[in-house]
């Protein structure tokens, strides 16, 4: 979208944020508050044409019980909506640098204290999503989704493929295979049944790069031919073991090996 764009009468966008392989983010400012948020365009119809109507319903759905987590930690969404141009999120913009930006322009894992108190940090956040009534999956933890603002805290970027966590779970044919290969539990990969413990998952690869540098090994790939994965004790020897312990605990291929 160029700038200046309008979208539904009150969003001006200004200019192109952040392109992934499922949404691409701008800057934009509300045109009667003059507030900046970013607006979040999900690239839902070119995958998904079969099941188009379906995902901008789910979309909607999902989007007001995004819009009512209250969470430090998790940036506030304050609309949604879905046109002729796509499906939308906007939430807070943030600035700062996410922790995969971080590493990349350190080439290097950070420092141990302060990465412990980013793990803290991001563990809280998804908890509160576990703890909500049903529980959020969020769906899509990952270094370059958790943004350290200019306070130095932790926020959680990205929300536009979580879910709730029921019985009723319309969003797994619409969902199927969405990921990201190095981060998102096997499970998730194969389009199969999702939990809290696939966050569990892509929480213990977010470590595994934080406190390496390097990304883990695909999930799918371990799965498929028995491979082990290298602890990242082995590539950060200075690392404690019990951290390096329970990145492996959390990084099991099979859920009911992980942590709940």
């Amino acid at each position: 979208m160029e700038p200046g764009k309008v979208l539904q009468d009150r969003y001006v966008i200004d200019r192109l944020l952040a392109r992934g392989g499922m949404s691409t983010v701008y800057l934009a400012h509300h045109r009667v508050l003059g507030h900046s948020v970013a607006v979040k365009r999900l690239e839902i119809d070119e995958r998904l044409a079969a099941n188009a109507s379906a995902a901008r319903a789910e979309f909607l759905r999902e989007g007001v019980l995004l819009a009512a987590l209250e969470h430090p930690s998790i940036v506030k969404i304050f609309d949604c909506f879905a046109d002729d141009e796509g499906c939308f999120l906007v939430m807070a913009y943030v600035e700062g640098r996410t922790l995969g930006a971080c590493i990349r322009a350190a080439q290097a894992p950070v420092e141990l204290a302060q990465g412990i108190a980013w793990a803290r940090e991001v563990c809280d956040a998804v908890g509160y999503l576990h703890t909500c009534t049903p529980p959020v999956l969020y769906r899509d933890l990952k270094p370059d989704n958790v943004m350290v603002d200019r306070g130095g805290h932790i926020r959680l970027l990205d929300m536009g493929i979580a879910r709730r966590d029921t019985p009723d779970d319309r969003t797994q044919t619409i969902l199927k295979g969405w990921g990201t290969p190095h981060y998102s539990a096997p499970e998730q990969l194969a389009g199969m049944k999702t939990d809290t413990r696939s966050d569990v998952y892509a929480y213990g690869a977010t470590l595994y790069t934080l406190f390496t540098g390097q990304r883990p090994q695909e999930c799918l790939k371990r799965l498929l031919h028995a491979e082990p994965l290298t602890p990242p004790s082995t590539l950060a020897p200075d690392l404690p073991p019990r951290l390096s312990a329970l990145i492996v605990k959390a990084m099991e291929v099979q859920a009911e090996d992980r942590f709940g």
